[in-house]
């Protein structure tokens, strides 16, 4: 149930639904759901095309999603937030200055979706899922320390692979051929 607090991404969901009371489910969902879409469209309605511009230069992807998104009708904005209210998009809705209403309406349309499949793959996926909980149940340390030796291991693969590229790059500004001083 934490999970779903920590990160209510749709991918986690059916795990949760299996293990969780449906009321309880739809609750927990529709608080936290709500809590993330106020937030970050509160952020994009604070901030605007700046707020816009910061995510544009922390991810080229959404960058270009946004600037694509950004051009087009208030409606295209709506329709991306019932699909996918992540957080970006709902910074796109703010700073598009669609209305809290229509918001709230993407975001309720949004949650019945994501409600409705959650269960429909929770019962479908009932005996693998719960043979997932209970390995989970089982070996918690295990799973975890696992999971950390996992991100320690990615995270020094991208520091060495970073490191290789900025001595072939010749530095950040191409001055330091050797690589020494840069970070």
């Amino acid at each position: 149930m934490a999970l779903l607090f920590l990160d209510p991404r749709t991918r986690y969901l059916p795990l949760l639904a299996v293990s969780l009371p449906v009321t309880i489910f739809c609750v927990i969902l529709t608080l936290r759901r709500s809590l993330d879409v106020g937030v970050f469209y509160a952020v994009g309605r604070r901030f605007g095309s700046a707020g816009l511009d910061r995510m544009a230069a922390m991810s080229p992807l959404y960058g270009r999603i946004l600037t694509a998104l950004s051009a087009r009708p208030v409606g295209i904005g709506f329709m991306v937030l019932v699909a996918s209210h992540s957080r970006v998009m709902c910074v796109l809705c703010g700073s598009s200055r669609i209305s809290p209403r229509h918001v709230g309406l993407g975001l309720l349309a949004g949650l019945i979706y994501d409600i409705c499949l959650a269960i429909l793959v929770a019962r479908v996926f009932e005996a693998p899922l719960g043979a997932l909980l209970l390995l989970l149940d089982r070996y918690p340390a295990r799973i975890t320390l696992g999971i950390v030796a996992l991100g320690v291991s990615a995270a020094a693969v991208r520091s060495l692979v970073w490191k290789t590229r900025v001595r072939r790059k010749g530095g950040d500004r191409g001055e330091n051929p050797g690589g020494e001083g840069t970070l």
